[in-house]
């Protein structure tokens, strides 16, 4: 008996060391698991200063006031806020981009109706250009004509002065 009480109490020795065993596995992967919560917690920790951050610097980008008390965004709602104040921001400035895409299409439109005007006008100067040479030929011409007739003229007049001359002489003789 004594044989199978110390077989027993060999067996719960060895069941007695398996359980410390594991619940010194189980004790070291606890303080593991501790310590990736606390990492973890603290990483957190970090985000949302950081976020808070970013929000307070959103929704202080465009305040404008001259008191510096009402510059500053905090509170327990912060993400909401800076939520809010973006989509504000957001909405002011895409109505500024909505007014300027309508300044840009009218300035197109105007430009536009500018070049057609200056096609308009320089297809005037063309025509007005051709028109202007083509009378200069023409005065060209009709100078040279009359030249032409002022020279037979010239000589017809001497003619008749030389006719008028002999009648004379020859009446006088």
């Amino acid at each position: 008996m004594l044989a199978q009480t110390s077989k027993q109490l060999a067996v719960l020795q060895q069941k007695g060391d398996d359980f410390t065993r594991k619940i010194v596995l189980e004790k070291k992967r606890m303080s593991e698991l501790d310590s990736a919560i606390i990492h973890v917690h603290n990483q957190i920790e970090v985000f949302r200063n950081r976020a808070k951050t970013a929000a307070i610097d959103v929704m202080n980008l465009h305040i404008l006031t001259p008191n510096p008390a009402f510059q500053k965004a905090d509170g327990c709602e912060i993400g909401k806020q800076a939520e809010i104040t973006q989509k504000k921001t957001l909405n002011i400035l895409e109505v500024k981009l909505n007014k300027l895409y309508q300044r840009n299409n009218e300035m197109r439109v105007a430009n536009e109706e500018l070049k057609k005007e200056i096609d308009h006008m320089r297809k005037r100067n063309k025509q007005c250009k051709r028109a202007h040479s083509l009378n200069e030929d023409r005065l060209a011409q009709l100078k040279e004509r009359i030249e032409e007739e002022m020279k037979e003229a010239t000589l017809i007049n001497d003619r008749k002065d030389q006719v008028f001359r002999l009648k004379d002489f020859y009446e006088i003789c």
